[in-house]
């Protein structure tokens, strides 16, 4: 074993450093997925708000046009 010793410890050293490699990657796969999925969600949330405000712009068209004695 004392004959290995020299070959054996950079090659696990090795090893782990190209798994942490191979981890930062995928970390960084991920990292890139969460940030479109939180794009995607921020659009999804922007045109609800949109729409909301869009349909209480309607509610108080309506509500003036009542108030002024119009027809809705």
């Amino acid at each position: 074993m004392r004959h290995f010793a020299p070959l054996f410890f950079p090659l696990l050293l090795a090893a782990c450093g190209a798994e942490t490699v191979g981890t930062a990657a995928v970390g960084g796969e991920s990292a890139v997925e969460q940030a479109q999925e939180a794009q995607a969600l921020k659009e999804q949330v922007q045109q609800q708000l949109d729409g909301a405000a869009q349909l209480e712009q309607q509610r108080l068209e309506q509500a003036d046009r009542a108030a002024n004695g119009a027809k809705p």
